[in-house]
C-alpha cells in the first residue's frame, strides 16, 4: 500500500510525517529486539524443559520398576509418594513444553515476518515523502 504524498502540502507536514514515520521504525526496532531476545529464551527454555522431561521420564520408570518389586509397608508409600511426584512433574513438563514449544516459536517468527513487512512499507513510505517534500517550495 502506498502513502497518497499528494495532500500533503508544507514541508513542515512532511517534516512532522517523516518524524512519526521514524518514530514508528524505532518502535518496530525495539519490538524485534525483544522478539528476538525472547524467542532465544524460549529455545533455550524448550531444550531445558526437554532435557528434563527425558530425566523426569527416566526416573518415573525406575521408580515403577522399584515399585513394582516392593512389599507392603512404609517404604513402599513412601515410593508411592515419589512416583505420584514424578508423574505430576512429568505432566508439568509436557504442558511447559506445549506451551513454548513449536507453537510458541512460530507465532515469534510470524511476528518478526509481520514486523519485517512493516518496516518495509514505513521505509517506502518515508522515501514517498522525503521525494515529495524535495518538490515543495519552500
Amino acid at each position: 500500500m502506498s502513502f497518497n504524498v499528494i495532500s500533503i502540502k508544507t514541508k513542515n507536514d512532511c517534516d512532522i510525517i517523516l518524524d512519526f514515520i521514524t518514530d514508528e521504525q524505532d518502535e518496530l526496532l525495539y519490538q524485534k529486539v525483544n522478539i528476538n531476545h525472547d524467542t532465544k529464551a524460549s529455545t533455550d527454555s524448550v531444550e531445558q524443559t526437554e532435557a528434563d522431561l527425558i530425566q523426569a521420564a527416566s526416573d518415573l520408570a525406575t521408580a515403577d520398576g522399584i515399585l513394582a518389586g516392593m512389599a507392603e509397608g512404609p517404604a513402599k508409600e513412601l515410593q508411592i509418594t515419589k512416583q505420584v511426584r514424578l508423574t505430576l512433574r512429568v505432566r508439568v513438563l509436557n504442558e511447559r513444553k506445549k506451551s513454548g514449544g513449536v507453537l510458541s516459536l512460530f507465532q515469534k517468527e510470524y511476528l518478526l515476518d509481520t514486523l519485517a513487512h512493516q518496516e518495509q512499507t514505513l521505509a517506502t513510505w518515508k522515501t514517498n515523502v522525503a521525494d515529495h517534500k524535495a518538490t515543495l517550495a519552500a
